[in-house]
């Protein structure tokens, strides 16, 4: 049980870095006319940091399914989401406040606070709290449940939620009625049993490694071929209005990007399998305590963004933007590691 609850810490740590390579990358591409080699190369690692999201979730169901747990452990856990939300959305609008030289109004941040995120990545917080308010339900359904209940709910699921809009857009139609679609388990809830569901049946191989590199390679260049693809027909029919309107396909419920996130999920999971003995106890510990980070500095990162871009756009006066991008994400991601250790220290004190 230690060995794997290091190994989720460390595909957290990965996660967690590509999610702040997914908020940033576009500063990268969007400057550039698509089919270039640094347009490629950024949209690439665009399109390969949507894993993030849905490896998050895996995680999630290895780690909350598969048992029941009290009531009072529930609400421990919602307590903490809500709080993390409340403190990291005050953060978020009174940055905004001094920005735009507006004034404070807590009935504003009340309201604005429940309606709709206050940043770009505590869509995650809200949607996380959703899972946890049916968790109960959750746990109990997928506790009983055989291999051929998970195959039948995540076929059925992943194949009218993920596949058949990806069909709908190629064919120009609307796809699946919304009455079916609104009735069915949301796909994040789907990932969160996924999660589970790999962890339980799927046994992972070191010689598995290539093949599952090759497939996100592969499909990875793929998305980005459909991308250009995209900009082409938007170009010629005259509808690009932004480059948002050619990355279709960088949406993390489609069935692209699930493929891709199962197969960098089974692939960190083997690797750590395979180079987890060349690893000593203290390295393993580090890996853990980092682990135990990646949720402060994922919930600041859109700030820390924010405060370090204008030394991105000046760094590209001098250097290739994909360098200054990369040494912005490194930024990012050990500011928002430190500042979340010292507010861990604060807060066990």
């Amino acid at each position: 049980m230690k060995n794997k609850k290091i190994y989720l810490e460390f595909i957290r740590i990965v996660a967690c870095f590509f999610v702040i390579v997914n908020h940033t990358v576009s500063y990268v591409f969007w400057d550039y006319v698509p089919g270039g080699k640094t347009w490629c190369v950024s949209v690439f690692s665009f399109f390969l940091c949507k894993f993030s999201v849905p490896v998050f979730l895996m995680i999630s169901g290895i780690v909350l399914l598969g048992k029941e747990d009290s009531y009072g452990k529930l609400f421990k856990r919602i307590k903490k989401i809500v709080i993390i939300i409340i403190m990291s959305s005050m953060l978020y609008y009174i940055n905004e406040c001094i920005r735009l030289h507006t004034k404070f109004g807590f009935l504003t941040f009340v309201q604005r606070m429940i309606e709709r995120p206050f940043s770009n990545c505590l869509w995650y917080l809200y949607m996380y709290l959703g899972i946890l308010l049916i968790l109960p339900v959750l746990q109990k359904m997928t506790k009983h449940m055989t291999k051929r209940d998970y195959e039948y709910i995540l076929i059925s699921g992943f194949f009218i939620l993920s596949v058949c809009p990806v069909i709908a857009h190629c064919m120009g139609k609307n796809g699946v009625s919304s009455l079916v679609t609104g009735s069915m388990l949301g796909v994040y809830v789907l990932m969160v049993i996924l999660g589970y569901y790999l962890e339980k049946y799927i046994c992972v191989k070191e010689t598995m490694i290539k093949w599952l590199l090759l497939i996100v390679i592969g499909e990875t260049c793929v998305n980005v071929a459909l991308s250009y693809h995209e900009w082409r027909v938007l170009i010629d029919n005259n509808k690009l209005t932004s480059p948002n309107d050619y990355l279709f396909y960088s949406n993390q419920e489609y069935i692209n990007v699930l493929i891709l996130s199962i197969c960098v999920f089974l692939l960190l999971k083997s690797i750590w399998i395979k180079y987890e003995y060349k690893f000593s106890a203290n390295v393993k510990k580090i890996v853990s305590y980092i682990g135990g980070l990646t949720l402060g500095i994922y919930v600041m990162g859109d700030f820390w963004i924010e405060m370090f871009l204008p030394l991105y756009y000046r760094g590209c006066a001098r250097l290739h933007p994909m360098i200054c991008v990369v040494i912005l994400q490194a930024f990012v991601f050990i500011v928002g590691m430190i500042v979340t250790m010292i507010l861990k220290r604060i807060c066990k004190k």
